[in-house]
């Protein structure tokens, strides 16, 4: 069954830049079926919880960041950063692969800060094995939305790495804590070739702040989950063809993705409506400096563009942006162009992995670049220019 299921998700890069098509969406739906089936293991883990002393020591707001290790036998980064604390409090956060849980020692028991007692031993936890379920649910989301994939080999490893949705960090105690704007995640899982599953689940994801960017890299090793093994490097093709979205220019000669989007007029807009047009679209985010930057850039580019056929848009891509705080932030910025509320879907379609990010489509709605960045209004307003001569 197993053997069956990797071969499956080996065929998905095979069919090169059709993997989205609706053979494929069969293969993919048998593939969650597939790990379905492992997500109610449970793991024990017994170790020596490290506990860090996260006291802020910054009146402004700055705060200490701490790693932590458990020891357990099955040898997992349990618990991972500190990032916030009270005078005196310590804390830990558990990553159960859906969520960071908050805690902190209460009584000899962990205590959540926003959950209440959940009476934990400090020596033994039980934890569900459902770091499976992250994994689960954005297939299911690739399924439903068509959103880009890579699935690649190498001598050794198979990885299999797609974009996650936008999200907004939180915390208790915002007036100790620093609050950081998560802006993209490129999620890749690796595969061994024998090996438990999964081996190993990257996070790469970029924060934001008043300051400048920071960038976060964790691994998740996993080596066990009671024995469910699976093995899928030898069942690779021989005609395999790796099919990468996310190499040098996403899509670049392709069709652009159709969207209709509510925007800041309270309507909606739709790329259909604009065709043998040059669209330009800009993929950005209210908390991005970067972003912020290169709109008045982008503002003036427009007013240069006036009266010819090219229309600029202005795609949100966090997901906790409404309709009326994009309003707001447009009036704020002064942003000329139509401002479209995205919820992650759009963004991730695009393979959007940071922002200021750029599409420049064509009047037959071929994409015909992609640029990254704030400075780029000058290279911009020669590929427009391109496009309409």
């Amino acid at each position: 069954m197993r053997k069956s299921l990797l071969f499956i998700l080996l065929l998905i890069t095979s069919i090169s830049t059709q993997a989205q098509d609706t053979s494929n969406d069969s293969v993919l739906s048998t593939i969650i079926g597939e790990l379905k089936q492992l997500e109610d293991f449970k793991l024990t883990y017994n170790g020596h919880f490290v506990f860090a002393d996260s006291t802020c020591r910054d009146s402004k707001g700055t705060t200490e960041y701490y790693r932590a290790r458990n020891d357990s036998i099955w040898g997992y980064t349990l618990i991972d950063s500190v990032f916030y604390a009270d005078v005196n409090q310590h804390l830990v956060d558990i990553y159960d692969g859906s969520e960071m849980l908050y805690l902190k020692i209460d009584d000899k028991k962990f205590r959540t800060v926003n959950y209440g007692s959940l009476g934990f031993d400090t020596k033994t936890i039980l934890i569900n094995s459902n770091r499976i379920t992250p994994l689960l649910n954005k297939l299911e989301f690739i399924l439903l939305n068509k959103e880009p994939y890579t699935l690649t080999t190498d001598s050794e490893h198979i990885k299999l790495k797609f974009t996650s949705a936008y999200a907004l960090s939180s915390g208790a105690k915002p007036t100790k804590m620093t609050y950081k704007h998560i802006t993209g995640q490129t999620i890749e899982i690796t595969f061994n070739r024998s090996t438990y599953l999964p081996t190993h689940y990257f996070e790469n994801i970029t924060y934001n702040n008043s300051n400048a960017p920071m960038i976060c890299e964790e691994e998740f090793a996993f080596e066990t989950i009671e024995h469910k093994t699976i093995s899928i490097y030898d069942y690779i093709p021989s005609n395999f063809i790796p099919y990468d979205p996310f190499g040098g220019k996403l899509g670049v000669g392709k069709l652009a993705y159709s969207f209709s989007l509510p925007t800041n007029h309270n309507d909606s807009l739709s790329l259909n409506q604009l065709k043998e047009r040059v669209v330009v679209i800009m993929f950005s985010s209210e908390f991005c400096g970067g972003c912020r930057q290169a709109i008045p850039q982008i503002n003036e580019l427009r007013q240069k563009m006036q009266g010819k056929d090219v229309i600029f848009l202005y795609i949100d891509v966090d997901k906790r942006t409404k309709v009326d705080a994009l309003q707001k932030f447009a009036k704020e910025q002064k942003i000329e162009m139509p401002c479209l509320s995205d919820n992650g879907t759009v963004s991730g379609q695009y393979g959007v992995t940071g922002v200021p990010t750029f599409f420049l489509i064509n009047q037959k709605r071929v994409i015909a670049d992609r640029l990254i960045g704030a400075n780029i209004s000058d290279t911009l307003e020669t590929k427009i220019l391109e496009l309409l001569n």
